[in-house]
């Protein structure tokens, strides 16, 4: 390994936690040469400083990330949760709140979509919210496109192939029902950013992170774990890999179910007053939650506060503590934009009351494109095509405008040309040529 992939490779590994292969070692050192070359590079430093940029760095992650999944991958788990967890877990919940699974690491999304799929054969669709992760920005675009080649859809039951994907040349185009139902956000596993009421990673039912933990070293597992830990709703759960087990000393146990396994938090996580001893506790720190604001009045710090406190108690499962909170806020401050975008999020299973929320945050910052998502998806959740094309027209159009790779926010991870991306494929529900294409049969 040469000097300038070597002094890559421990940037990367730092930044991500990742560890390499040899073999992601020869195509990162591939790429760099052909980088070198074409920008007339002398030394490694001069390209630590341009992977600043989030497209270079989002072009060197793509270099090194293995896309290995299928849709049905070992299917024991997907059927242990969709005939046992599934129900379980909604006869505890009721009606106040959807079975939260997140995918972490879902590469190109078919581990999510698999998940929804299920779900919907089962009758459970509208009852999940589904979060999928991945640290590649080009494979989030891939799963938010829906597209697949044979290969990807192989192990997949033939009438569930038959039912919810539509052949496309060489391709298989997933339905539109299946696709809307799955939120894909940038995570880096190595980050501070979980668990978070915003990007869907708190109070979670059910984590699946399946084949991923073997890029990481122990140590960067072991934060990772934690951190998942405090993810977790009460009597929450853990999918691994089929062939990924943790250590016995570590604070988890292990339940099964037929043949497979699944792990639970030993015991409670730690609150952020508290973090775990060692080295793990400054990585269960909060992270800081930086958003563009107006500028605030006299007595903002305080109002600063109030929010942080409203988005901690979302953050901890308190949720009708942090909708009371938001409340008192937009009380005291009625253009408080981030309280009625929490107040939104909070709202999302009754769209008319979420409606009222994202309108208010567009009028008062008509660039927060996060709002115009949720603006779009609540007017089609209530029936109001029309409307619904519009804003989503307004969405491509306004994301489209700005570099891809800016991310919107830090801490929920949606670029722009995710955005666009997703608002162009809602779009093809309304084009009419395309309106009965991506609907199963």
């Amino acid at each position: 390994m040469n000097n300038k992939t070597e002094v890559v490779a421990l940037f990367l590994a730092k930044k991500t936690g990742l560890t390499f292969t040899e073999s992601q070692l020869s195509a990162l050192a591939l790429f760099l040469e052909g980088r070198f070359a074409a920008q007339g590079l002398n030394g490694p430093e001069q390209y630590l400083a341009q992977l600043e940029q989030p497209e270079e760095f989002r072009s060197v992650i793509d270099c090194v990330t293995v896309a290995e999944t299928y849709f049905y991958r070992y299917p024991a788990q997907f059927e242990a949760f969709i005939a046992n967890l599934l129900p379980a877990t909604l006869a505890l919940t009721g009606a106040k709140r959807p079975v939260r699974v997140w995918c972490a690491g879902c590469c190109t999304g078919e581990e999510p979509y698999t998940i929804a799929l299920l779900a919907a054969e089962a009758g459970y669709l509208d009852r999940l919210q589904i979060t999928a992760t991945d640290i590649n920005e080009a494979y989030l675009e891939a799963a938010a496109a829906g597209k697949y080649s044979p290969r990807s859809v192989e192990k997949l039951p033939a009438a569930l192939l038959a039912k919810y994907f539509r052949r496309e040349g060489d391709a298989f185009l997933l339905s539109e029902e299946i696709c809307r139902q799955v939120s894909f956000r940038y995570l880096n596993l190595a980050d501070a950013s979980y668990p978070s009421f915003l990007n869907g990673t708190a109070g979670v039912d059910l984590i699946f992170c399946r084949n991923v933990l073997i890029y990481f070293d122990k140590a960067r597992v072991k934060e990772i774990m934690l951190r998942f830990s405090s993810c977790l709703a009460d009597g929450g759960l853990l999918a691994l890999g089929h062939s990924e087990m943790l250590p016995r000393d570590w604070p988890f146990t292990v339940s099964t179910l037929g043949e497979a396994f699944f792990y639970r938090p030993a015991q409670a996580p730690a609150s952020d007053a508290s973090p775990p001893p060692g080295p793990v506790a400054a990585a269960l720190k909060p992270v800081p939650r930086v958003r563009p604001e107006t500028a605030p009045a006299a007595g903002g710090g305080a109002a600063e506060t109030l929010i942080l406190k409203a988005e901690n108690l979302a953050d901890s499962g308190a949720e009708a503590g942090a909708a009371a909170l938001c409340a008192e806020i937009i009380r005291q401050n009625p253009a408080a934009v981030r309280a009625h975008y929490l107040l939104g999020l909070l709202e999302l299973s009754r769209p008319e009351k979420a409606l009222e929320h994202f309108r208010r945050v567009v009028y008062l910052d008509g660039a927060n494109l996060q709002a115009r998502l949720h603006l779009a998806q609540c007017q089609e959740k209530l029936g109001r095509e029309g409307v619904a094309e519009r804003e989503y027209r307004n969405l491509q159009r306004l994301a489209a405008a700005r570099p891809p790779g800016e991310v919107l926010d830090a801490v929920e991870g949606i670029t722009c040309g995710l955005l666009a991306l997703i608002a162009g494929n809602a779009l093809k529900k309304y084009s009419g040529s395309s309106d009965d294409k991506r609907k199963p049969k």
